[in-house]
């Protein structure tokens, strides 16, 4: 299947995908369904082994992978996004507020989370590279599941750089009230790399290191704050910020302002 009108595809998914082709295979035993092909966006090709299991003439399970080697982002119209990021920013503040309306999200309301099949699943997901401009990212791999009312990402895994960022997020409905958890991590994230690769200009160097597990209850999002609970923590190695001796600031203001600290080359942060 080829699906080539541009504006045809902006009109399906709201932004500027490129040329579409599919690729699938589809055999059945029983109430079993394989599903094996390929789906390419522009340069970005996309396979999948999927297996689809049946119970009643419902969909009752869902198991396999989806991979790719590379993902390049104008493929399917984000880099365009992301570059208009700082601009939509810049209209948001002088934006008239939007006129309330019956479909407006409410956080008063409880989510609709007895809508959320019963579907299991079992999906493993890998990329080995994300292209903006730029390489952005690589070896990025997430495990996705569903069972017993519960939906989770196992766990999830990217590399920026040289660090490693790793998620892990589950729901679980089974309990007398909605549970929510979050732990994530970030170890030896170089922030000037970083911040370039996104667009960005920056002084700041440094390897940035981070954790944080939070957990929460409710369905009523303007609630669950109050349920909020965890531990978190931050620390960056090696930090250095040109422009400015800021150490000696932080501890003498007037004599770095006597000394012409201001003037330095950098300041190093041990």
């Amino acid at each position: 299947t080829n699906i080539t009108e541009p504006i045809l595809l902006e009109q399906l998914g709201g932004v500027a995908v490129q040329r579409l082709r599919t690729s699938i295979d589809v055999t059945s035993n029983n109430d079993t369904i394989a599903l094996s092909g390929s789906l390419t966006v522009g340069d970005s090709v996309i396979t999948s082994d999927l297996q689809l299991e049946a119970d009643n003439m419902q969909l009752a399970r869902v198991t396999g992978s989806l991979s790719s080697p590379a993902l390049m982002l104008r493929d399917f119209g984000l880099d365009q996004v992301l570059s208009q990021t700082s601009d939509s920013s810049t209209d948001l503040a002088h934006k008239e507020p939007d006129t309330p309306t019956q479909n407006n999200f409410d956080p008063q309301q409880p989510l609709p989370l007895h809508q959320l099949p019963n579907t299991e699943i079992d999906i493993t997901i890998s990329v080995d590279e994300i292209n903006g401009r730029k390489p952005l990212a690589k070896n990025f791999r997430s495990h996705i599941t569903a069972a017993s009312q519960r939906w989770a990402i196992e766990s999830s895994q990217i590399q920026l750089n040289s660090g490693f960022v790793e998620l892990a997020a589950a729901l679980d409905t089974s309990g007398d009230e909605p549970s929510w958890s979050l732990n994530s991590t970030i170890n030896d994230l170089q922030l000037k790399q970083l911040i370039d690769e996104f667009g960005g200009g920056t002084s700041v160097q440094g390897d940035a290191y981070a954790i944080l597990k939070l957990q929460a209850k409710g369905d009523i999002p303007a609630h669950m704050p109050v349920t909020l609970g965890g531990t978190g923590g931050f620390a960056i190695e090696d930090l250095r910020i040109k422009g400015a001796a800021y150490d000696q600031l932080a501890t003498d203001a007037v004599a770095w302002f006597l000394t012409g600290g201001v003037l330095d080359k950098e300041t190093h942060f041990s």
